[in-house]
């Protein structure tokens, strides 16, 4: 049986990664709306298709108050490549009318954290 430290089971292919997880609370009334953005050639589909993007996973969580959350995990070769795509979104009004969307959506404060995977 091969031993393998757990640096070398998780990280084995990984050069360097930058990971940004997003959570945004919804109504439960506005699920829809917001799957049908995110399901939209301006949502994950054109994001997908960025320079240096890699996956993006998403799903949906309820808490114990009963209060809906999307969660969406994205997977960039690089900062600067994440950093380009977003200052491209913001130049193009992307965000502007994401922002709206939320506001009319989220019922709490939108979180987005952003983490650097080394080998």
């Amino acid at each position: 049986m091969n031993k393998y430290t757990c640096k070398q089971l998780f990280y084995k292919k990984v050069k360097k990664m930058q990971i940004i997880f997003i959570q945004i609370p919804l109504h439960k009334s506005m699920k829809d709306e917001w799957e049908s953005f995110v399901k939209s050639p301006n949502g994950l589909e054109f994001t997908s298709k960025q320079k240096g993007f890699i996956s993006a996973e998403y799903g949906y969580a309820i808490d114990i108050n009963d209060k809906l959350t999307w969660n969406c995990w994205e997977k960039w070769e690089s900062r600067e490549d994440f950093e380009r795509y977003h200052a491209e979104r913001n130049e193009s009004g992307f965000l502007a009318e994401l922002d709206k969307l939320i506001e009319r959506n989220a019922p709490g404060p939108v979180e987005i954290m952003d983490y650097e995977v080394l080998n």
